[in-house]
């Protein structure tokens, strides 16, 4: 009975958690896209940045396939000396805000970053 009444509950907030996910993007989509905007995403600048996005997420996911995959199993199933150090590097970017990320990849590989400019000096 218990179990009947915990899947019933689940099933039932189901499309609750549609609408949670997808009310606030349909109204992006219709609140800010305008015929305007859609001139825009065809533009040459925005079918480039499209492309690159999705070659980068062609490589990203090629290279997810052939080292995450068996990364995966290898801590699912063995134990190693140093397991806890690589669990813990592997489970590091989905704790780090995606912002935190961004701003230390911007100071590594940016204009104004570089393996030079080690000084700490921004000019």
């Amino acid at each position: 009975m218990g179990d009947r009444l915990a899947s019933g509950l689940a099933v039932s907030a189901l499309p609750l958690l549609a609408g949670f996910i997808s009310l606030p993007l349909l109204s992006l989509v219709i609140w800010t896209v305008n015929e305007g905007a859609w001139r825009a995403m065809a533009s040459p600048v925005a079918l480039e940045a499209l492309l690159l996005s999705a070659k980068t997420t062609a490589v990203t996911m090629a290279i997810i396939l052939v080292v995450g995959t068996p990364a995966a199993f290898v801590l699912a199933r063995a134990e190693f000396p140093g397991k806890r150090l690589v669990n813990t590097l592997v489970d590091l970017p989905a704790v780090l805000p995606p912002s935190a990320a961004g701003i230390a990849l911007l100071l590594a590989f940016g204009r104004m970053g570089s393996s030079a400019n080690t000084c700490g000096s921004w000019g």
